[in-house]
């Protein structure tokens, strides 16, 4: 500092002003390396979306498959599940959904049946396949056995297997599904 001469912050030196701040080329050239690694970062979280919307399904099934067996057992009557379907009768088509329905003793009956549960299925993601129409749960413990998949892209499957028993367990992978 000179004797003589007062200077205050206000006042700036032409060195100091260039100090401050990015150039608007360096903005850029951040703004471009964020914008490379959010669109490499968009389809794993697709799949991860994926994958937790496939372990969900799975999981509802499951629960269907317990409340099936827990009622047949209370009510000694019949309870099925099976693709859901407006009326209430079953359905053919396990996109849509489930259902589990109540038999009475006389089954003959179409007044015999009355809906338990139904869950709506609407995910273009995934698909559901089954190897049977429908399951029954019967109070003597032999129930229909059987495989339900969900399948995502790339024939990865969470597959639901039902024993006779109505025991359910799950079984992820490639190989797990009846996925095409």
């Amino acid at each position: 500092m000179r004797i003589g001469t007062l200077q205050t912050d206000f006042q700036r030196t032409p060195a100091s002003c260039y100090l401050r701040g990015y150039s608007l080329p360096e903005l850029l050239c951040c703004l471009a390396i964020i914008a490379v690694l959010a669109a490499s970062a968009v389809p794993a979280g697709n799949d991860l979306i994926n994958s937790t919307r496939q372990r969900v399904q799975t999981n509802a099934l499951r629960d269907a498959v317990q409340i099936a067996r827990e009622t047949a057992f209370r009510s000694q009557a019949e309870v099925t599940l099976c693709p859901y379907s407006v009326n209430n009768s079953c359905g053919h088509d396990w996109n849509q959904g489930w259902m589990l329905i109540q038999h009475s003793v006389p089954r003959e009956t179409a007044s015999s049946k009355k809906k338990i549960m139904v869950h709506a299925f609407n995910h273009a993601s995934l698909s559901i396949q089954s190897n049977r129409e429908q399951f029954s749960f019967r109070r003597n413990a032999r129930h229909t056995n059987g495989r339900v998949s969900f399948c995502r892209t790339g024939n990865s499957a969470h597959t639901v297997v039902i024993s006779y028993t109505g025991k359910t367990r799950v079984e992820a992978g490639k190989q797990a599904g009846i996925c095409g």
